[in-house]
């Protein structure tokens, strides 16, 4: 690998951010220098974890969106963008692990919204562009367009990557689509793609790439259309919500209707969701009950799948499948529990380690896409508790199962930020195997200015 790449990298960002900063003007102007560095004592092929990093943002932003915190201003950028406020907005983000055979990446995102209508604007106009680049070159090349107008949303989606399979080159497709809610308040969406189809997994926190798989030169369907889907969301029947989707596909036409409902009552605790599936030769009904039972601090979480017998569908699968104590103040410590319960085991979001999670971050169960946000740990359940005071915060938390130690205690966690200034803070991660020893240790830095 060319150590040399990452270099030319930052020097580039260096010179983006000295040539805009006084060309464009920009009325709020931010960025982040952060380093984070993950050693792993137990394993003996490699010291320092994948995890270990450089990374450099800076933010550019005018007009009405420069108002956002930085949290809320995600949702100005691919794939998320929605014209929710006029103006512009430029970020610049490099990413370079340190001490390991992967590649760095540098990534453009841009995002413009202006009004059209001199004196009494009618509707607005804009979108999003993401460039996304790495020691190899061009990652891939997404951006959104959007005209908002009389009610309706016009959308298009170009997007630039490598094709699939991925020797066959560069690959480009496009989607176009219209949405609105002309029709009591019922949501209306139309879309077609050409040349490329969804890729959830790259939707996901970590995942890499547009989103979507785009067809290279070699490919069957380059620009050719590839499919379509027409969706009806939140059409109310007192307390049920009804959706439906239909997909099409260049392949074999019609593929599917589905119609999704839920109903929830806020005087009982019982809510309802399932699905109707429909193709040209097969029916699937899927029903998905769930309780909402909770009292003062303390959570119960269920699981309730209906069971088909005689070719009859009963409600037999109710399952308790854990509990939960949501944040007990005792003294100036904040106490918190998650314990799963018959075999189930404790869900975490992907690409976070475990001293960087509190209890309340973990889950039991969830919906379709609920594997591709959440893996699976080895654990039964986990007590958090978090203090400190002034510019220190401190946070522990016990684990059980998984692994034999005492009193079942599986792994220990512990973390620790403290805020040298308004602009610098130290982050410190600690992973112990009470049967082991040391499994992690991460440390952080962040300046913000």
């Amino acid at each position: 690998m060319n150590r040399r790449s990452p270099l030319l990298f930052v020097s580039a960002l260096i010179f983006i951010c000295l040539l805009l900063n006084p060309v464009l003007l920009a009325d709020r102007f931010e960025g982040e220098l952060k380093t984070n560095w993950e050693l792993q004592p137990l394993k003996d092929d490699q010291l320092f974890s994948g995890d270990s990093y450089l990374e450099w943002k800076t933010d550019f932003l005018q007009g009405e969106i420069e108002d956002y915190p930085g949290v809320l201003k995600e949702v100005l950028f691919w794939p998320k963008t929605n014209l929710v406020d006029t103006g512009w907005a430029l970020r610049g983000l490099a990413d370079f692990p340190f001490l390991t055979e992967e590649e760095g990446s540098l990534q453009l995102n841009g995002y413009l919204s202006r009004e059209f209508g001199r004196d009494y604007p009618v509707g607005t106009w804009g979108g999003s562009s993401k460039l996304s680049f790495s020691e190899e070159g061009l990652g891939f090349w997404a951006s959104k367009f959007i005209l908002n107008y009389g009610g309706f949303s016009y959308r298009g989606k170009f997007v630039l990557e490598e094709g699939e399979p991925p020797s066959v080159g560069l690959g480009s497709g496009l989607e176009l689509s219209i949405s609105g809610t002309k029709f009591s308040g019922v949501a209306v969406e139309a879309r077609a793609r050409f040349g490329m189809r969804p890729d959830p997994r790259e939707f996901v926190p970590g995942g890499k790439g547009s989103g979507y798989d785009v067809f290279g030169p070699g490919g069957e369907k380059l620009l050719g259309y590839t499919g379509s889907e027409v969706t009806l969301e939140s059409l109310r029947l007192g307390p049920c919500r009804f959706d439906a989707t239909s997909v099409f596909s260049a392949a074999r036409g019609f593929e599917s209707t589905t119609f999704y409902f839920s109903a929830e009552e806020k005087e009982f605790p019982l809510e309802l969701e399932g699905d109707l599936t429909f193709t040209t030769q097969t029916k699937s009904v899927s029903l998905r009950p769930e309780l909402d039972l909770k009292w003062a601090c303390l959570e119960v979480y269920s699981r309730w799948e209906p069971q088909s017998l005689t070719g009859v569908d009963t409600l037999t699968g109710f399952a308790i499948e854990g509990f939960g104590i949501e944040e007990v103040q005792m003294g100036g410590v904040r106490g918190g529990m998650k314990v799963a319960l018959g075999g189930v085991t404790l869900y975490k979001e992907q690409e976070i380690e475990d001293y960087w999670l509190r209890a309340d971050r973990y889950r039991f169960s969830g919906g379709e896409d609920f594997n591709l946000y959440y893996e699976r740990t080895e654990y039964d359940g986990v007590l958090s508790l978090e203090g400190g005071g002034g510019n220190l915060y401190l946070a522990a938390d016990f684990y059980w199962g998984g692994k034999e130690g005492i009193f079942d205690l599986g792994l220990v966690t512990g973390e620790a930020e403290y805020k040298l200034s308004d602009s610098f803070e130290l982050r410190c991660g600690l992973e112990v195997i009470p049967t082991e020893g040391i499994g992690g240790i991460a440390l952080q830095t962040s300046y913000l200015y």
